[in-house]
């Protein structure tokens, strides 16, 4: 049988090593489809004016760019349970917490629902142990199911690289960019590991890329979530500064619209002295976060 059901305080779905095959025969599956998506989807749109020899002639580039996506995702969601071998001390204690917090509504240390875990004593982000849970309740508790959102996260970030390379350069410089974060070895092994600092870089780039679709007018509102998920990132001292930063800027340049708005087409100067207001937002923050260090993890109890 692929799952096995186990008694603890409740029933627990408990994935064996057929179980384990059969998902990351899955995985591939899915991976082979989607990134086939990209080549498959404007040829069925075309399919009754043009035949399939005639639009690989003419598209070879998006060929490639779904060969390149396909590795990509491969690459990244293939036998988490096998490489890298084991669990890092970070990754078992971010998925004891999810299920912790998932069972009982509390972490291993007593607290509910926290926003910042205490793990070792220094702390830790809970934005992975939440994003755990949906894995955990299908998966189980096993290497697959901590290490996923991680690795989808990083197939995300592939095709997101892409689609701001071809908004902003063209096909060929889209295709060359997109290979060049596939083969990345650091983005590979971050995309394979479940630590939980891993999804700043995510974070940061798919806030930056929701932040130019909607500059562009596509995505309106978009930029500003992400740059709140961004806040919960690990590096908890600088985040809320960029985030400030960013914020403000944001706000700033939406009220200068709106003055040429009201000025009838006249613009309005948006960037005065913009490198000193990014500096005093940048103080102002970074004060208030230095007032009292123990502030910084929010939420969770700092040792006296």
């Amino acid at each position: 049988m692929v799952y096995n059901w186990i008694e603890g305080n409740g029933k627990m779905v408990y994935l064996t090593t057929a179980g384990k095959l059969w998902v990351n025969i899955g995985l591939i599956v899915l991976s082979i489809l989607i990134g086939g998506l990209v080549f498959w989807l404007p040829y069925l749109k075309k399919r009754k004016s043009v035949s399939l020899r005639l639009f690989f002639a003419e598209n070879r580039l998006l060929f490639y760019t779904a060969l390149a996506l396909v590795f990509g995702f491969i690459s990244r969601t293939a036998f988490l349970d096998l490489l890298p071998g084991g669990l890092n001390q970070d990754e078992a204690s971010a998925g004891y917490d999810a299920y912790a917090i998932f069972k009982y509504g509390i972490d291993r240390n007593g607290i509910r629902y926290p926003v910042h875990l205490v793990a070792w004593g220094s702390g830790q982000n809970a934005l992975y142990s939440y994003l755990c849970m949906p894995f955990l309740l299908a998966l189980g508790v096993n290497e697959i199911s901590l290490r996923l959102p991680m690795a989808l996260a990083g197939c995300i970030s592939i095709f997101l690289l892409y689609r701001l390379l071809l908004r902003s350069f063209g096909a060929r410089t889209a295709l060359l960019g997109m290979l060049f974060l596939v083969v990345n070895p650091w983005h590979l092994m971050k995309s394979r590991w479940a630590l939980e600092s891993n999804l700043f870089p995510e974070l940061l780039f798919f806030g930056f890329y929701l932040l130019i679709a909607e500059l562009d007018g596509k995505r309106r509102g978009g930029g500003c979530f992400f740059r709140r998920l961004s806040s919960d990132c690990p590096l908890t001292v600088t985040a809320p500064p960029i985030s400030f930063c960013s914020f403000s800027l944001s706000a700033r340049s939406f009220i200068c619209s709106s003055k040429e708005k009201l000025n009838g087409g006249k613009p309005s100067p948006m960037w005065p002295s913009s490198a000193s207001y990014v500096c005093r937002l940048w103080r102002l923050s970074t004060s208030i976060c230095s007032i009292k260090p123990p502030c910084i993890f929010y939420a969770s109890p700092f040792p006296n």
